[in-house]
């Protein structure tokens, strides 16, 4: 309800004077003139009339003088302090203004990233850019959310040896005391950044993360936005498998990944797919920084090299993949890569050597025709802008989810500052529209995002990328397929496992039916 300070009459004076009594003085302050006036008036009664008129007249006005300098008293207090606070004024103007009848937060909406800082070439700093993108679009052009800003605290999620310290008020410098929400890279420990966020109550978002993320109903605290892993899986075989120009389609391909449990996990994910569709997988794990891994295996190729390949695990990675497929002649629009394999400065260097080559983005600039599904250039917020590559423009939809999130916990607890439990609910209910993203002038994704109480990942279909020798344009991406439901069912029974080794109770969240969306 609006606060409407307005008043016909300045009686600040007269409320000065009593707010100045106790209750106890009130009989003096109130009445005091009553018994001086009384005391007056009999010590004048012997005196001739004459006298005493003029006696009495004069001590009339010694008593009026008396009584409004005991008025005035006060009402100069008043004056001098209403000098001494026009911030006060100002902040109820404000409110007014607003429309709020509760004091303006003293504290920013907060959001923590977590990522190995002294990994240099993971991508996790370019994801990072993305979502300070995010950030700033929001505060800069609408103030925040509903004028509260939004602030990002970057924090280096070093290994410890328990889960439960991860994300407790000590956490990130003390900057994890308050904060809302939490997005890790997907490269980090997720599963005990997943057991900590599930103890204490922090909505927790890794994107495209291991699968057990997306069963809303055992984590009840953590998401995997905007697509599950086995999603992503589904999306990459289903384009290294679409027919060449000469209407043929691969059925041997090969899959670099990298060792970590990301890395792993989604390799795991394509032999189940692979075995599924009848389709032969051959896998390649190359360890950090051990690029002579990817060399090696081109080496072994020989004559005989897959016919198509899928990349899965960081920028590092297909920057070796892609020059050791360009310096063997392997055709690298044949080669495919993950939302975070874009391999940006690989792709500029090597110009028209590397066109061709295909990312499964998660976001893009621009649209596609929707009447002839012709490319778009997705480079580029405008004519003017220095290009953005896929990962940042991944981080750039995650962190306006995150905050669309934090708004819509605003409109549930009715309150500008909500709780944690707030955010975690307007998870499963908010939705992040292309048409959103564009007004931000921030990168699009091909649908809009939205959880449900189940389903805590998403079902987005890719957004496809392909490098034409200068830039990255969009082009359509073959309808998304379901995720088969032997994947489903692992998933749980890995769900529940996490649950089993949590060592202490989750936070209590209300049942899905409370919160999921209708419809």
């Amino acid at each position: 309800m609006n606060r409407v300070i307005a008043s016909m009459i300045d009686d600040r004076p007269m409320r000065s004077a009593m707010a100045s009594c106790s209750e106890a003085g009130f009989a003096i302050c109130g009445f005091l003139p009553l018994p001086l006036g009384h005391l007056l008036a009999r010590s004048l009664w012997p005196c001739p009339v004459g006298f005493r008129s003029r006696r009495a007249l004069a001590g009339s006005i010694g008593v009026v003088l008396a009584v409004l300098s005991m008025l005035a008293a006060p009402a100069a207090a008043q004056e001098r302090n209403a000098g001494s606070g026009p911030a006060e004024t100002a902040t109820e103007k404000r409110a007014s203004e607003q429309g709020r009848s509760a004091a303006l937060p003293e504290e920013p909406l907060k959001i923590l990233y977590f990522r190995r800082a002294e990994r240099r070439a993971d991508g996790a700093a370019e994801f990072g850019e993305g979502l300070v993108d995010a950030v700033t679009a929001i505060n800069g052009r609408e103030g925040g959310v509903n004028n509260v800003p939004v602030v990002l605290r970057q924090c280096d999620a070093l290994p410890v040896d328990g889960a439960t310290s991860l994300l407790d008020d000590s956490a990130c410098g003390g900057e994890a005391k308050g904060a809302l929400l939490a997005i890790v890279w997907p490269r980090e420990p997720v599963e005990r950044f997943v057991m900590a966020g599930e103890q204490a109550g922090l909505p927790l978002l890794a994107p495209v993360s291991r699968d057990i993320l997306a069963d809303g109903e055992r984590l009840r605290w953590s998401f995997a936005p905007p697509v599950s892993e086995a999603g992503q899986a589904v999306a990459l075989l289903q384009l290294v498998r679409q027919a060449d120009a000469n209407g043929e389609v691969a059925s041997r391909i090969g899959l670099f990944h990298t060792t970590d449990a990301w890395g792993v996990g989604m390799r795991d994910t394509l032999i189940t797919l692979a075995d599924l569709g009848g389709v032969t997988l051959q896998t390649y794990s190359v360890r950090p920084g051990e690029a002579q891994d990817v060399v090696s295996t081109f080496r072994d190729f020989g004559g005989s090299p897959p016919e198509r390949l899928i990349v899965w695990g960081n920028d590092s990675l297909s920057d070796t993949v892609l020059r050791e497929a360009v310096k063997r002649d392997y055709p690298t629009v044949r080669i495919v890569g993950g939302f975070a394999d874009g391999a940006f400065e690989t792709v500029q260097d090597l110009g028209m050597r590397a066109k061709g080559f295909r990312v499964a983005a998660l976001a893009a600039f621009g649209s596609l025709d929707a009447s002839t599904r012709t490319t778009v250039e997705s480079g580029l917020p405008d004519e003017d802008a220095a290009p953005v590559s896929p990962l940042r423009m991944a981080g750039q939809l995650i962190g306006a989810f995150s905050i669309e999130a934090l708004g819509a916990a605003q409109e549930l607890a009715e309150a500008r500052m909500p709780a944690r439990a707030d955010v975690r609910n307007a998870l499963e209910r908010v939705r992040l529209r292309p048409q959103r993203m564009r007004a931000l002038d921030l990168a699009e994704p091909s649908a809009a995002i939205g959880l449900s109480c189940e389903d805590h990942a998403g079902a987005l279909q890719p957004t496809l990328l392909q490098w034409d020798g200068e830039r990255f344009v969009r082009l359509a991406a073959p309808e998304a397929k379901s995720v088969p439901l032997a994947l489903i069912a692992a998933r749980g029974d890995r769900a529940k496992r996490i649950v089993s080794e949590m060592g202490g109770k989750p936070a209590a969240t209300p049942a899905c039916p409370q919160t999921d969306r209708a419809g």
